[in-house]
C-alpha cells in the first residue's frame, strides 16, 4: 500500500479523541441549540458556570428589563465530568452558527481544555468538529428579585404562545389579569384592542392558584423572544400585580429555567 493510500484510510477512518478538559459533556444537540438561542435574547456575550453538580447561567438585558436564570443538573446530560469550579464567556452568535451545522438529534461532545477553548464534535457516520476560542471573563454576579407571588398559573405552552401571537397583532404590551375563576389577556393600542379569556377548567389551563387577583402589564417583545425557544410542552407563570412576571419551564426535558420581566408602569 503506498502512502498515499495510507493518508487516504486514515482520513476516512479517523480516530476522534476527546482532548482533555476542565469540562466535558454530552448532550443531544437540540438541547445545546436551545440554551444558547434563549440564552441569545438576552446577552451576546453571556458567561456560564459549571461545578461538579451543575451548568448554570443567570444574566440580565442590558435595559434590565429581563433576566434568565437556568440550572441543568449534571446528571441530566448524557455525560458530564466538570474537574473544576470554572466560569466561561462565549460570543452567542458565533456558537449558535456553529450549532446550526449539526443536526437536532446529533449527540455532541464539549470539552473545554486547558487552552481557554471549546471543542465540539460528534460522529454521525463521519466525524464533525470545531474549536471555538472562549472570550475574556467579566462576570459579575445577578441578583435575584425577591418576591411572592398571589397568582400561579400552569399553561401548556402551546397555548400560551398562540395566545402571544394574537394579542401582538394589535398591542406592543400585553395585560396579565388573573381571577380566582380565569385568566384573561389583553392588549390595546391606537389600532384597538383584543383580548383572551381562559376559565379556570379550560384546554390550556393546567392548575390556576390565586390568594388574590392580580394585574400587570408586560412588554410583549420580550414575551415573543422568549417564548420563540420554548419547547417543553407546559410552563407556569408566577405574578401579583405591578410586580415583575416569573415564568418556569424546561429545556426540553431537562433542568429548570426562570425567565423575570419587569412590568410596565404607566406613567
Amino acid at each position: 500500500m503506498s502512502k498515499n493510500e495510507t493518508k487516504v484510510k486514515e482520513q476516512n477512518n479517523p480516530k476522534p479523541a476527546s482532548p482533555p478538559g476542565k469540562l466535558q459533556l454530552q448532550c443531544k444537540a437540540i438541547t445545546v441549540k436551545s440554551l444558547m438561542n434563549m440564552i441569545a435574547t438576552i446577552c451576546e456575550e453571556p458567561t456560564l458556570e459549571a461545578t461538579q453538580e451543575l451548568l448554570k447561567f443567570r444574566a440580565m438585558d442590558t435595559s434590565h428589563i429581563a433576566c434568565l436564570d437556568i440550572e441543568i443538573p449534571s446528571k441530566e446530560f448524557d455525560s458530564f465530568s466538570c474537574t473544576k469550579d470554572m466560569k466561561f464567556t462565549i460570543k452567542a452568535e458565533s456558537l449558535q452558527n456553529i450549532l446550526k451545522r449539526f443536526s437536532d438529534k446529533s449527540v455532541l461532545s464539549i470539552a473545554i481544555d486547558e487552552n481557554d477553548a471549546m471543542n465540539i464534535s460528534t460522529q454521525d457516520g463521519f466525524v464533525q468538529s470545531y474549536t471555538l476560542h472562549l472570550l475574556e471573563t467579566a462576570y459579575s454576579n445577578t441578583p435575584l428579585p425577591k418576591m411572592d407571588f398571589n397568582s400561579k398559573v400552569e399553561m401548556k405552552n402551546s397555548g400560551l404562545a398562540k395566545i402571544i401571537k394574537d394579542i401582538d397583532v394589535i398591542s406592543d404590551h400585553i395585560d396579565i389579569d388573573v381571577g380566582v375563576d380565569s385568566i384573561r389577556f389583553y392588549g390595546k393600542s391606537d389600532v384597538g384592542h383584543g383580548s383572551i379569556e381562559l376559565p379556570k377548567v379550560s384546554e390550556n389551563i393546567v392548575s390556576l392558584e390565586v390568594k388574590e387577583p392580580s394585574k400587570s402589564t408586560y412588554n410583549l417583545d420580550y414575551l415573543k423572544s422568549f417564548m420563540q425557544c420554548v419547547y417543553a410542552d407546559a410552563l407556569t407563570l408566577e405574578l401579583s400585580s405591578k410586580m415583575p412576571l416569573r415564568i418556569e419551564t424546561k429545556l426540553e426535558d431537562k433542568g429548570r429555567i426562570h425567565f423575570y420581566l419587569a412590568p410596565r408602569i404607566d406613567k
